[in-house]
């Protein structure tokens, strides 16, 4: 996964278009195969249906219970500026 600058909300549906395509051919020329590529609006993902699953969680939600699960100490303060 990887976000736009400032996670600027900047990945327009016709920009998807030609992005993910885009993506596929640079994972095909370093030999990888990218199973699906997606997104929204501010980040992407390289592997299946993130779209959908970030309808039911945000980003932020993701990245907290991720850093939870793992027991890594942090302070909300500086993870978003």
């Amino acid at each position: 996964m990887f976000s736009t600058k400032e996670r600027r909300p900047i990945i327009t549906p016709d920009l998807r278009e030609r992005l993910w395509p885009f993506l596929g051919g640079i994972a095909r020329q370093n030999g990888m195969t990218a199973i699906e590529i997606g997104g929204v609006e501010d980040h992407i993902h390289m592997f299946k249906g993130q779209a959908e699953h970030h309808r039911k969680m945000t980003f932020k939600e993701e990245f907290v219970a991720l850093l939870k699960k793992h027991r890594i100490q942090y302070d909300e303060r500086y993870l978003w500026d």
